[in-house]
C-alpha cells in the first residue's frame, strides 16, 4: 500500500470516528458480518431485537457469525460496538456500504493437513462497492473499494467528518 491515512495531532477513538464517518457518508443500509462467541448470543439477541436491527445467525462448524442489515446511524453505533470488540479479539468483523457483499462458500485452503475445502465467509466486490473490516487487535481498519469516493487519499480524507484532519504519508516496510 503506497500510503496510509492517519489523524494529525489528535487521539482518535476508532469507534466514534467510524460512527461519525458512516453518518456523514449516509450510505445506508449498511451490511455487517462478524464472528461471535456462544456466550454472547443472548446479549446480542436482546440488543439487536430491542434496536429493531434485522439480523441472522449463521454457524459453520465451531464458528458463529451474525449478519445484519443496519438502517441508520443509531443502529450502526450499536453494531459498531460489536464489530470493534470482535475485531479487537482477532475475529472477523466487517461491514459494507449500501450493498450486501457477504456470503459463505467452500474454498480451497492450505491447512496444516494439506489442501482442503473450507466453508468460510466470502466477500465479492461489485462496481461502486466498499467494505471495511477491523484489523487484528483493533489497531486499525482496512477498506477495499471500487467506489471512486475511496480511490485516492485526497478523496478519502475529504469524506471524513469535518472534525477529523487526515494526512497522507509514505508507508515503509
Amino acid at each position: 500500500m503506497p500510503y496510509i491515512v492517519e489523524y494529525e495531532g489528535q487521539e482518535l477513538d476508532i469507534e466514534v470516528f467510524f460512527n461519525n464517518w458512516m453518518a456523514q457518508l449516509n450510505k445506508f443500509p449498511i451490511y455487517t458480518l462478524f464472528a461471535y462467541a456462544k456466550v454472547d448470543e443472548e446479549e446480542i439477541d436482546n440488543t439487536f431485537s430491542s434496536a429493531n436491527i434485522e439480523y441472522a445467525k449463521l454457524k459453520m462448524k465451531k464458528k458463529r457469525f451474525i449478519k445484519s442489515k443496519v438502517q441508520d446511524n443509531k443502529q450502526f453505533e450499536i453494531v459498531m460496538s460489536y464489530l470493534y470488540t470482535q475485531g479487537s479479539i482477532n475475529d472477523f468483523a466487517g461491514w459494507s456500504l449500501s450493498e450486501d457483499l457477504f456470503s459463505f462458500d467452500k474454498r480451497n485452503m492450505k491447512t496444516l493437513l494439506g489442501r482442503r475445502k473450507v466453508h468460510m465467509p466470502v466477500i465479492i466486490l461489485h462496481k461502486d462497492s466498499t467494505m471495511f473490516w477491523i484489523c487484528y487487535d483493533g489497531s486499525s481498519a482496512i477498506s477495499i473499494s471500487k467506489d471512486t469516493l475511496f480511490s485516492t487519499s485526497d478523496s478519502i480524507i475529504s469524506s471524513f467528518p469535518t472534525s477529523v484532519k487526515g494526512i497522507e504519508f509514505e508507508y515503509e516496510e
